[in-house]
This record gives C-alpha cells, structure tokens and sequence, in this order.
C-alpha cells in the first residue's frame, strides 16, 4: 500500500480554503446583494459547495468540525462523506 500523504492533502484543503476565502472577498458579495441579487446567489451557492468540500477533505484531520459543518449545512444523511462517528471515532463510523 502507498505511503499516506496526510501532511501534502492538508496543504492542498488549506490551498482550497484561502482561495475560495479570496473568492468570496473580491466577489464583494455584499455589494451584489444590494445590486445583483442573480450574481450574489451564484457565489453563494459556490461558497457553501466550497465549504462542503473543505467539510469533506478535512473530515480526516477535525471530524467533529466536519459533522459540525454537515449540521449547519442541514445537509441530509446520505450527503454527509464521514469518515468517523459523531464522536471522533474512526473505527465506528458507517461503512458504505
């Protein structure tokens, strides 16, 4: 089995995190929403997919950040990627 890059796909989320945190920041959303409603509903529709991927990729390193995520995203069961149970704990999760 390959060698598990834990530390290189923590960079690569943080990376992915800065960048949709620029994102957001020169998309001056709250100027779109006073002005372009359309536009403003884009960006934050791909935010929150930003933030559910960041919920995903970072799952192995903080799992209760990530289920914290998950619930604040009132996402459904079904689309919740967990790698561990609701209390940490990787041996218990659910399996696919």
């Amino acid at each position: 089995m390959e060698k598990l890059k834990l530390k290189q796909g923590l960079k690569i989320a943080m990376s992915i995190s800065g960048e949709g945190n620029a994102y957001l920041q020169e998309s001056k959303f709250w100027k779109l929403y006073k002005e372009d409603q359309f536009s403003c509903s884009v960006v934050m529709k791909t935010s929150a997919g930003l933030v559910y991927l960041l919920a995903c990729l970072l799952e192995p390193f903080m799992p209760s950040f990530s289920i914290e995520v998950f619930k604040q995203l009132n996402l459904p069961p079904e689309m919740q990627v967990l790698l561990s149970d609701e209390n940490g704990d990787t041996e218990r999760a659910k399996r696919p």
